[in-house]
């Protein structure tokens, strides 16, 4: 006797998320990299710290504005480039300013300039750049 076996559409979602899941990171090309990206920095629910932009330019150059709550914009500009040599794609964005503390939880009294090395990955199809990963900090791709 043979049966036929039936899957439900809610089984056959799960098992493609578990099939894809084990593809591994998709790395960012170069060129899906320019545009402009927001993130705005809430560490514990309901209290905001403040609004950064980062609009990143093709010619390798990007401009970052942090805007504190209640207070007036930062402004930085700096240079990018981009790694994907190990299977993943590194963005470095050179004279990158930290507008909060190393624990993400306050806003700096001056911005920091360092030189970011991070991670650019897709994210429900949309490109994020991290920028905490401990704290869960990601620049969404707005446009």
């Amino acid at each position: 006797m043979r049966r036929n076996l039936r899957i439900g559409p809610s089984v056959a979602l799960m098992l493609v998320s578990v099939l894809l899941a084990g593809c591994g990171v998709q790395s960012v090309p170069k060129n899906a990299i320019p545009g402009t990206y927001e993130i705005t920095y809430e560490p514990h629910s309901g209290t905001v710290l403040g609004v950064e932009r980062l609009v990143i330019k093709a010619d390798g150059t990007f401009e970052q504005t942090f805007t504190p709550t209640g207070s007036k914009a930062w402004t930085n500009t700096g240079r990018w480039t981009v790694d994907t040599s190990k299977g993943q794609t590194i963005i470095h964005l050179c004279d990158y300013m930290e507008a909060l503390d190393e624990w993400g939880s306050q806003v700096r009294p001056h911005p920091k300039r360092t030189d970011l090395h991070t991670s650019v990955s897709y994210s429900y199809g949309t490109i994020n750049i991290t920028t905490n990963d401990d704290l869960g900090y990601h620049l969404r791709k707005v446009k």
